[in-house]
């Protein structure tokens, strides 16, 4: 009988080892996962920050974009827009610029009639009037670029002492009364002695 058991190991392969050394599969699987599958199946915490965002956050993200075809409808391409502003704002500066040379401009106006010029940023209204035999007498609201509107009184007497001189653009320009039946005014560049 020592003779089979000795010859029994041989014949079937089998080796005696220390059974504290090593773990049965089963045991195995159901306490642990290979490294490739946690590769697989599993990321870690570190690169969830960098790499991932939660679906609620997602959401959340979503919900405050503007969807695609809303784009289409309601706005322009960057290049487009910019093209349309720099028409816009040279069809302005056209409207708001002040020619070169300034050709003197006259206007004439009524009590029920104002005279508005954008370009050089002055108004003037009709306030009261008088006329008689004797007297003629304006008053007047005007208002200039760099001034608040006022209250003028305007003379005929003294129509040649009615003037104001205002800056617009970094030029200077002369409002003058010239009559008060009808009531004209002009306005002028003062020019300079280089210009």
């Amino acid at each position: 009988m020592v003779a089979a058991l000795t010859l029994m190991p041989s014949l079937t392969n089998f080796k005696i080892v220390d059974t504290t050394a090593y773990i049965s599969v089963r045991d195995l699987s159901a306490g642990y996962y290979t490294k490739e599958f946690v590769g697989d199946h599993y990321v870690a915490k570190t690169d969830i920050s960098k790499s991932y965002i939660s679906k609620e956050d997602a959401e959340k993200q979503v919900a405050k974009m503007i969807p695609p075809e809303r784009i289409e409808k309601d706005y322009v391409p960057r290049a487009q827009y910019d093209t349309l502003k720099k028409t816009a704002d040279d069809l302005q500066a056209r409207l708001d610029g002040i020619p070169t040379p300034f050709r003197t401009r006259t206007k004439k106006i009524s009590k029920y009639e104002s005279w508005v010029d954008r370009q050089l940023g002055i108004e003037i209204a009709v306030h009261s009037l008088f006329y008689s035999d004797k007297k003629e007498s304006v008053s007047i609201v005007l208002s200039l670029p760099d001034a608040k509107p006022r209250i003028e009184e305007l003379d005929k007497i003294e129509l040649k002492e009615h003037r104001w001189t205002f800056y617009k653009n970094n030029r200077e320009f002369e409002l003058r009364a010239e009559s008060l039946k009808p009531i004209v005014f002009s306005v002028r560049e003062i020019l300079s002695e280089n210009g």
